[in-house]
This record gives C-alpha cells, structure tokens and sequence, in this order.
C-alpha cells in the first residue's frame, strides 16, 4: 500500500516538470522560451544589437553620422587644398610709439603687438578713425592658411601712423568696445608750415612722403621728418626699413638698400638698382577664380572671400599699404578695386590707368 502512494507522488511530480514555462513548436523542432528578446524592438532583427540605431549597417560605428562613410577622416580644412583667409587676431599690447606729446597737425605712431605663427602672414590692419566720438579702432589682421604649424610662434609688432584731426582726449581700441589706452591730442602749433628738414611741429614742415615723427636719442625726445614703416617695400625710394638706437624705430633709410650685395628680393621682384620691384603679371588674366593655392602663380595666393557674394580668387595679399603692386593697382580695400574683382581687403586692387 505504501508502495503504490510513493510511486503516485513520483508520477505526478515529474508530469508537473514537462510543463514549466514553454510551449510547442511551429516546426515540430525543440521549444523555444517565451522570454526570449521580450526587449527587442519589433522592427529591429534579433540578430542586430539593439545599441545600432536601425538606419546604420552593423558594422559601422554608430557614432559616425550616416552622412559621411565611415573610413573617411576628417581632415584639417585646409590640408589637403590650401586657401588664404584675411582674419583679425586679437592684440597682446597697445602702446604709445612716439615719446613726444601728440598735436593736431603731427602724426603719431601706435605700435600694437600679436602672436603670428609659420602658417600665417601679415596683413593690413584695419583702422577706423570717428572724430564725432574721438575714437580710434585699429582692428590687425593676418592672412592665415588655417593648417597645423609645426614651428613656433613669434611675437611682431605693427606700428600704425594716425593723423588726429581734433584736439581732445582720444581712446584707442584694439577691437570694438575694449579700451586699450587713452590719448591727449593737442592743438595743432601756430608756427606757420614749411620747415625743411631738421625738427619739425607738424607734418607740413617735410618734403613730400615724410611726416613729422617723434622719437627718442641722447638728448631725450625729438622731432625729425621721416617716412614711417613697418617693413623694406614701405619706403618708395628704395631704401630699408631699420631701428636706429637713440633715433628712430621702423623707419626708411634710403642708404641701406633694399637688395643687391647679398639681399635677394621676395618673390615676386626683381631687383631694379637698389630697390626692389614687382615683377609678377596682374590682372584679369591673372586674378581669376581658385579652388586652391596650387591653382595661383605666385606671389599669388588663393584669396577666401570676406564680402557678402565674393568668390575664392587668385590675389596678391599686401601685409601693408607699401609698393608691393604692379602697375595701376595698390594695397587697399575691396570697395577700392574699381575693377569689381575684389572679394576681400588688404589686396591689390585696380585703381584705373
């Protein structure tokens, strides 16, 4: 009697094990958990990671946009075509140049300093004068290839001539709204115009293309007529652009020529004399549209556009407002290119035969 309650208990409990949690087959094979992929979303297969978004294939990160395939790098812009954009940068220093007090009449010199790396070069500053406010805004700006530069970089400074039209307290900016120092321009002398050669009040006392400068030597502070500059192509006549100790900083000194013995013109010139000439064809032919730098001769670079509408086009870019173009053209803004080529400031544009 025992024996058959032990051998009921057992049938019942194994009958109660077949029946755990499945449920038949649709192709008579081995069944399959109910609670299998009860996360997976019904319009993603069970054999794709439902991490992928379902618009990306398996095998692609699913971090690279589905625009853009995913064994293609994202390259520095620039690298591959390198092009020449104008930008400002922001000054580390705004100072004073001249030691002697401004007045109407006498041009003074700011000399404002920046960083510039390898891949980068001068280019004209900016300047904004407002006599109804007494504000002067001096924007520098570079030409700069936007490429990694894997030398350093170096600390310049550009000396900006101004020429103040009113006496007053005067405020130089670097960028719009920053203060960078404060100037007390006076009245313009009483002493009548024509001094020529030795000091000088004002700028109508020199010979044409000088300006009265300030400037310091044993004696302490001095007036002289000069021709302001930055660089060796800033002076007309040929002469170098040098710092002279107890004298004059950045000024052209027609005695030191500009090539021969040994000093080679940039590229782009020729050596005429002592002076250095452009010696690059320009015009339509030349200033035409670009992709890339490689598509200009040079001294031509492949100017991006800064006006509204402008297109990349071959130009020579001025550092400064010196002689560095051929012919009937000068350094200057786009709106002063009368031949409507220009799409960008501080190149050579045509100013009529």
């Amino acid at each position: 009697m025992m024996m058959r309650i032990g051998l009921l208990v057992l049938a019942m409990l194994l009958a109660g094990c077949g029946s755990a949690n499945t449920e038949p087959s649709d192709d008579g094979g081995t069944d399959t958990p109910t609670d299998v992929r009860d996360d997976a979303p019904p319009d993603v297969p069970g054999d794709v990671p439902v991490e992928v978004p379902a618009d990306v294939p398996a095998d692609a990160p699913a971090e690279v946009p589905a625009d853009v395939p995913a064994d293609v790098p994202d390259a520095p812009d620039g690298v591959d075509c390198p092009t020449w954009r104008l930008v400002e940068v922001v000054a580390d220093e705004v100072a004073v140049a001249d030691p002697v007090p401004a007045t109407v009449g006498r041009t003074l010199r700011i000399r404002l300093s920046h960083m510039l790396d390898c891949q980068q070069r001068l280019a004209m500053p900016e300047v904004v004068l407002r006599d109804d406010e007494r504000r002067v805004t001096i924007r520098p700006r570079i030409w700069d290839t936007r490429r990694d530069c894997m030398g350093p970089a170096r600390r310049i400074d550009r000396w900006i001539p101004l020429a103040f039209p009113s006496a007053g307290g005067w405020t130089i900016e670097s960028l719009p709204g920053t203060a960078a120092l404060r100037v007390e321009v006076g009245a313009e002398p009483t002493s009548p115009c024509g001094i020529a050669g030795g000091a000088c009040d004002e700028d109508c006392d020199c010979p044409e293309g000088q300006v009265c400068l300030g400037g310091s030597g044993l004696g302490g502070p001095f007036t002289a007529c000069a021709v302001p500059c930055e660089l060796d192509l800033d002076c007309p006549d040929g002469g170098s652009c040098i710092d002279v100790d107890d004298g004059f900083d950045r000024t052209c000194d027609d005695s030191v020529p500009q090539c021969g013995g040994g000093r080679a013109c940039p590229v782009g010139f020729a050596c005429d004399g002592d002076a250095c000439r452009p010696d690059y064809p320009l015009g339509g032919s030349a200033r035409t549209p670009c992709e890339c730098a490689t598509d200009c001769a040079p001294p031509l670079i492949c100017a991006e556009p800064t006006v509204d509408g402008g297109s990349r086009r071959c130009e020579y870019g001025c550092p400064t407002g010196g002689a560095w173009c051929p012919g009937p053209h000068a350094c200057g803004p786009a709106a002063a290119d009368l031949s409507g080529l220009a799409s960008t400031d501080s190149v050579c544009g045509w100013i009529g035969d």
